[in-house]
């Protein structure tokens, strides 16, 4: 390990986080906002497509929304986990926007939201071109005035 930075994956890292504390402050702010951002994207998402469910589902692929909500759900997780480990750099004054498992959780939330929301959409291209045809109207019946 170099006095700059760490060795990883086989390279010299020591060019990473040897910036100013307010510029390692500021890459820390935006990314903890980043992940709150995917953490609401991602929960507003489940919240309204459970919410206006019987205007999606026209009885195709269930399958894929319960995945997108699972996916989704784990896509928050990461999220959380990422956030705790740059809420603990702050606790620690140890800071270092490029640590290991604060940056995979932030991968993982972000590539987890993507494949939610492509779910998502899958489920309602499936459920747009369904073969359900909207139930008949009946025509209103007037009286003659007299």
């Amino acid at each position: 390990m170099s006095a700059g930075g760490d060795m990883s994956a086989g390279g010299d890292l020591s060019g990473y986080n040897t910036g100013l504390e307010a510029d390692l402050r500021k890459a820390l702010d935006a990314i903890y906002d980043y992940n709150k951002t995917l953490i609401t994207l991602a929960t507003g998402t489940v919240a309204l497509s459970a919410t206006f469910l019987k205007n999606l589902y026209e009885g195709q692929a269930l399958s894929l929304l319960i995945a997108s909500w699972v996916v989704l759900g784990l896509s928050v997780v990461a999220g959380m986990i990422g956030m705790g480990g740059y809420i603990s750099q702050y606790a620690e004054s140890n800071l270092r926007p490029r640590r290991e498992l604060p940056e995979f959780a932030s991968l993982v939330q972000l590539l987890a939201v993507v494949a939610g929301l492509s779910l998502l959409g899958a489920f309602a291209i499936q459920n747009s071109t369904s073969s359900h045809a909207p139930a008949p109207t009946k025509p209103a019946v007037t009286t003659p005035r007299g």
